[in-house]
This record gives C-alpha cells, sequence and structure tokens, in this order.
C-alpha cells in the first residue's frame, strides 16, 4: 500500500488490447506449462512466460516492479505493474535492450526473432497467453486491469508434494509475510504457521514435505476463495485433464471462444499419448510429452505409504474442497479421477 489517500488517487487509463488476453495460473506443479502451451497451440494465440517469475529477463530488467516471488498487485500499487506489462500484452515490448546491456551476435539475433515475432502477432491480433503461476496471488487485479480471461488450475495434494519432493524446490515463506495486503486478504488464517515455518527455514530445519504441505494449502484455500469470488473464471483440476485431454481441453477452449483446430488436436494427441513416458527425466522440470493418464498417479510411487497418509492428514481441511476418498485410493490399474 502507498500512502496517497483514495480520493485523491489520481485514476490511471485502463491499457486498451486488441484482443482479450489469458492468463493461465495455479500453484508452480500444477501443469501450467503443459496447458499454457496446448492452449497456444492455436494459431490465433501465443505464449508469455512468466512475467512475474523474478528470474524473468524483463523483470529483471531495470524499473521492473516485480521484487519477490508472488506479488500481491492491488489498485493501489498497480502504477508500475501496468507500465511494465502492458507493451508485453501488446506486443510491443524490446529485446533490443538486453543487447544494449550486453552486446552480442547472439543476442542481436535473439532480440530481430523478438520484434519479428511481435510484429506478425501485432498484424495477425493474436491473443497473448500468460502461463504464470506466480502470478496466483494477483490473478483478480490481472483479469479487471487487462479483462484477462482465467484458467486456474488445481492439482491433488499428493502430486504436488510428490513434485516438489522430486524437483526439491524450495521457496521462502518471508516473500509472502512481507506483503500486509496480502496477509490481511487472503493468508491470515494461516499467519502463525507461516511466521514459525518462516523461522524455520532461516536455520535450514523445516522438512522439505511440511513445506511443501503448506504451500499447497495456502495456494488452494485461495483458489477455493477465487472459485467463490470469481465465477466466471476457469477452474481445472490438473487429473480431469490429464484423464481426458481432447476432451477436456476442447471445454476449455470452448470457453476461451476458441475452436478445436487440427493444429491444437494435434498437439494435445503428441503431448499425452500413451507411448510417452509417465516419469518426468531426473530433474527435469518441465517435460511436456507425458503420459498423462499415467502421472495422473506417479505420487504413488514417489511417496512412501507414510508420506502420502501425512500430506492426506494434513492437507484435508483445504482438499476436500476439491477432492474424494476416491481420489486418495485409486483403484489398482485405475488412473481415473472421480468427478470433483
Amino acid at each position: 500500500m502507498d500512502n496517497v489517500p483514495s480520493l485523491v488517487r489520481q485514476p490511471l487509463v485502463r491499457p486498451l488490447l486488441r484482443q482479450r488476453p489469458i492468463l493461465v495460473t495455479g500453484s508452480h506443479r500444477s501443469g501450467s506449462t503443459w496447458v499454457g502451451q496446448m492452449i497456444a497451440s492455436h494459431p490465433r494465440v501465443a505464449y508469455l512466460w512468466e512475467l512475474f517469475n523474478p528470474f524473468n529477463p524483463a523483470a529483471k530488467a531495470p524499473g521492473s516492479p516485480v521484487k519477490r516471488w508472488y506479488e500481491h498487485v492491488t489498485p493501489e500499487r498497480e502504477r508500475g505493474f501496468i507500465d511494465y506489462l502492458t507493451p508485453q500484452l501488446r506486443w510491443e515490448a524490446s529485446r533490443f535492450g538486453e543487447f544494449m546491456a550486453r552486446p552480442g551476435p547472439r543476442r542481436l539475433g535473439v532480440a530481430a526473432v523478438h520484434a519479428a515475432q511481435n510484429w506478425w502477432r501485432r498484424l495477425r491480433g493474436v491473443r497473448p497467453l500468460l502461463k504464470d503461476p506466480i502470478a496466483l496471488f494477483s490473478a483478480p487485479w490481472l483479469a479487471d486491469a487487462f479483462a484477462m480471461d482465467v484458467v486456474v488450475l488445481i492439482r491433488h495434494p499428493a502430486a504436488f508434494v510428490s513434485s516438489i519432493k522430486r524437483l526439491n524446490w524450495r521457496f521462502r515463506f518471508r516473500q509472502l509475510i512481507d506483503q500486509p495486503g496480502l496477509m490481511e486478504r487472503y493468508l491470515h488464517p494461516f499467519e502463525a504457521q507461516l511466521r514459525d515455518y518462516s523461522e524455520l527455514q532461516t536455520t535450514w530445519t523445516l522438512d522439505l514435505l511440511d513445506e511443501a504441505i503448506l504451500w499447497w494449502r495456502l495456494f488452494h484455500h485461495v483458489i477455493g476463495r477465487y472459485r467463490q469470488e470469481r465465477p466466471q473464471w476457469q477452474f481445472v483440476r490438473h487429473e480431469d485433464l490429464s484423464a481426458a485431454p481432447l476432451e477436456q481441453f476442447h471445454h476449455v477452449l470452448q470457453r476461451l471462444g476458441l475452436d478445436m483446430t487440427r493444429r491444437v488436436k494435434r498437439a494435445i494427441a503428441v503431448h499425452s499419448a500413451q507411448e510417452n513416458p509417465a516419469e518426468a527425466a531426473a530433474k527435469v522440470a518441465h517435460q511436456l510429452k507425458r503420459n498423462s493418464r499415467a502421472n495422473i498417479v506417479n505420487w504413488l510411487k514417489r511417496l512412501t505409504p507414510a508420506e502420502i497418509a501425512k500430506v492426506r492428514r494434513d492437507t484435508e481441511d483445504v482438499a476436500q474442497l476439491f477432492y474424494t476418498d476416491a481420489d486418495w485410493a485409486p483403484a489398482t490399474g485405475d488412473t481415473t479421477p472421480s468427478a470433483a
């Protein structure tokens, strides 16, 4: 929050975009890369990668408002974000600044290709698709500021925790605690646990499983709020998409006003085929060509029975909003998820 009283704040002029943008978000490890890439295989859609990710070159550029993981943007602190995101969503952003900062033939080539792509996208009226789980806590503001269509992904808690365990990914809870607006608006039920776990993180004594469980609860608690507050958004379980990709992606595309072209069908079929590997290679974060049905229950192999029991017990308060008993005990050889 800044200190300017709301009564004297100068309202920003909302950016005018030729095409309605799409936001694909959810928790990290929710399948947003797969879903975003499949939607962006449509000829009238193009993919933007995680503009809220501090590792994105655009977010690291001078003047970027992205200062931490999981920014919670509100109208009170939107000015820098409007300026940052508008050129990206209009296909007007340039990569020549990177070349000027560190000249070289490769960066010049990248900048030139990027400029040509943006020119073609403007000419064709291509819709921008922002794939960004790091923007989950800013999704309401993004939807309102840029008239975005929003797709929110939901992932089984055991699948999420097992993926974090496989990759050994860790994020500091201090990034959330240091955002008073986020804590007050959404995360106040978890404040005591967040502070306790944040202290344990400083001494590297927090168990990875406990950390991942709390992250899942935080994300899906907020997603549960969104589902009540924003019924016009799409809320899609990763397991449902994985069990019947063509059918479920058809519904997603239809609600986005997009047709299921042959190119999209081919992309979905290739990336979810049964002959694809069920498991990603070691330390590979994003392996898009997977046996999607087999991937649904990979957590049964990654987690021990004791770990599965712990994940279920410690996430049940939130998980019951999205998953039933059947989703915790799939029958042998049956990977079809239950209806939510």
